[in-house]
């Protein structure tokens, strides 16, 4: 389950915006019968951005009962709530963190 409010503080403490919660959409990230990620994605209206007018958020579940906060702003590659989970995965497998 996604934790909202800490998705839209993560908005305001990373990239210094408002934002209103506008939703929430199911994302399945599959190929060949592989699934990559699947999950609830949450829908953010923002504001006060020079480039993106939308982002997307989830949480996801750690060792030792952590929780990742990821929040991805709609700014090209990233159009859609499957483009923002695809890129975060891509910058995970970079980064090589968990």
């Amino acid at each position: 389950m996604n934790d909202v409010p800490a998705l839209l503080a993560a908005l305001r403490e990373l990239h210094h915006v408002e934002a209103v919660h506008r939703g929430a959409q199911h994302v399945r990230d599959a190929d060949r019968g592989r699934v990559f990620w699947e999950g609830l994605v949450e829908l953010f209206e923002i504001h006060h951005h020079r480039r993106a007018e939308r982002a997307f958020g989830w949480c996801v579940e750690m060792r030792a009962k952590k929780t990742r906060v990821i929040v991805v702003l709609q700014i090209a590659p990233v159009f859609s709530a499957l483009d923002a989970v695809r890129v975060a995965q891509a910058v995970r497998r970079r980064d090589g963190s968990a």
